[in-house]
């Protein structure tokens, strides 16, 4: 997949902006490479549906951010990164399927059916715990920006496991990359709070 930019000094620029915390940096990567990397992630990977596809690209530019301090301006291609990563991930999806591989990365299953089940009466009352953690993942999505909310919210009620892009992206009004830098950082977010809050995340 060759780099979708005017020259390697525009990657080098991008991938220091990105050392350095740059967010506006990841959603420009994110508008510039998605569409090429989504269309490598299908050719290699043709059983994967759009909603696969969409959530292969979500956890690959999660983890170029995350692993952000570790980018030399001047080794490699952004586009040849970002390949292996979202290569990496589709592997993992092959391998452990998608209820497993979304763990690693963001506390999507936390956010369904979190409710308890109803049990008879005589049965022993639920656990607190899952109560409280429910609690206190709500709040936690309440206090988010709202257009992050409702990109949360919208996953949740998807029946492919996340709500498609280009849908949200016209909900929102903004782009399709906008969205998946917005998933990205809102489920960074709940990830953060909820461990501050004591919970261990897979």
């Amino acid at each position: 997949m060759n780099d979708p930019t005017t020259g390697d000094a525009l990657c080098s620029s991008r991938k220091e902006r990105l050392r350095q915390g740059d967010e506006t940096a990841l959603a420009e990567v994110m508008d510039a490479y998605a569409p090429r990397l989504a269309a490598a992630v299908r050719f290699r990977y043709p059983v994967f549906d759009d909603a696969d596809v969409d959530d292969v690209l979500a956890v690959a530019f999660f983890r170029l951010w995350q692993g952000r301090r570790r980018l030399e301006p001047a080794s490699g291609r952004l586009s040849t990164l970002l390949c292996r990563i979202a290569f990496h991930v589709a592997r993992e999806v092959c391998r452990y399927s998608w209820h497993k591989a979304r763990q690693l990365e963001v506390p999507i299953d936390w956010l369904r059916g979190t409710e308890p089940a109803a049990k008879p009466d005589h049965a022993e009352p639920p656990s607190a715990v899952p109560c409280q953690r429910t609690e206190d993942l709500r709040r936690i999505i309440d206090g988010l920006p709202d257009s992050y909310r409702q990109i949360v919210l919208a996953d949740v009620a998807a029946r492919d496991r996340v709500a498609s892009a280009d849908y949200l992206a016209g909900e929102l009004d903004v782009a399709p990359g906008t969205v998946r830098v917005y998933r990205t950082r809102a489920y960074a977010a709940i990830r953060v709070e909820m461990r501050k809050l004591g919970y261990e995340l897979p």
